[in-house]
């Protein structure tokens, strides 16, 4: 994990806005980009409590049981 990313998400978490943004994010690129939703999933098994800061329960209920092929169908521009 890049320092960089978790200082990224906790400046966005300050507002409810931007934790809805990053989360949104996360999704898409891990929806789009091939091998991003398990970089993400190691991520927040590594540094869970960093990362719960960050990431809601939902988002990451959702990146444990990714198929991004399912989601491929409905891109996430479209919620």
């Amino acid at each position: 994990m890049c320092i960089r990313d978790s200082r990224t998400g906790l400046l966005l978490a300050r507002t409810a806005e931007g934790a809805a943004c990053f989360d949104r994010r996360l999704l898409q690129l891990a929806r789009d980009v091939p091998g991003f939703a398990a970089l993400v999933r190691g991520w927040l098994e590594s540094a869970p409590a960093e990362w719960a800061a960050v990431v809601s329960p939902r988002t990451r209920g959702q990146l444990a049981g990714a198929m991004p092929d399912a989601w491929r169908e409905h891109p996430a521009w479209h919620s």
